[in-house]
């Protein structure tokens, strides 16, 4: 049984919090969520690591993405936490979202973590060359519908990595892959940790 750890983003703390207990060959394995793929990728660099998965990771800020980015700006500063949530249910969201799990993630929203989360992807540069430092084999969901990571740049990041990359477009799905299909990511995560 190797160790996995998380590098989960911060919109979707507890949303990865059962990969912890999937079962892996042995080594080190690195699971990130959106921003948190800046963090792992650092971390296989520097710590060697047997395998990456990097779930909707957020390595580039295109003039799109800044421009979905500052309407979710505008919404927090005009409307707290209601206007991000809202504006957050059109913007990070695919066809998939349940109305509960979407009302779960909205409750255990915090203003500080919205905050944060801002602050940190508007701060983001061009972090794909991050990947080639990573000689670990590179596993990249995303969310057919994520309009933080269209699905032409997310193939492009699997070109970024040194060992291969394998991408997963799941249908329907935005950006809160976690929250949106869970059961798809962890029949993924299952294969690939083994």
């Amino acid at each position: 049984m190797g160790e996995i750890r998380l590098f989960p983003g911060l919109l979707a703390p507890k949303a990865l919090d059962p990969a912890l207990a999937l079962p892996s060959r042995e080594g080190r394995h690195l699971i990130a969520f959106g921003e948190g793929a800046r963090k792992a990728l650092w971390a296989a660099f520097r710590e060697g690591a047997e395998s990456v998965t990097l779930i909707s990771p957020l390595l580039w800020l295109d003039p799109y993405l800044k421009a979905r980015l500052g309407v979710l700006r505008w919404a927090w500063e005009q409307g707290g936490l209601e206007g991000f949530s809202r504006a957050a249910r059109a913007l990070l969201f695919g066809r998939r979202v349940e109305e509960g799990a979407f009302q779960a993630w909205r409750e255990s929203l915090e203003e500080a973590q919205v905050e944060a989360w801002l602050r940190e992807v508007e701060a983001i540069g061009d972090e794909r060359r991050l990947l080639r430092g990573v000689s670990a084999p590179v596993l990249l969901l995303v969310g057919r519908l994520d309009p933080f990571l269209p699905l032409d740049q997310a193939q492009g990041l699997s070109a970024w990595t040194r060992a291969g990359g394998v991408l997963f477009a799941l249908e329907d799905a935005g950006h809160l892959l976690p929250l949106e299909a869970w059961g798809e990511v962890r029949l993924y995560l299952e294969d690939f940790l083994l």
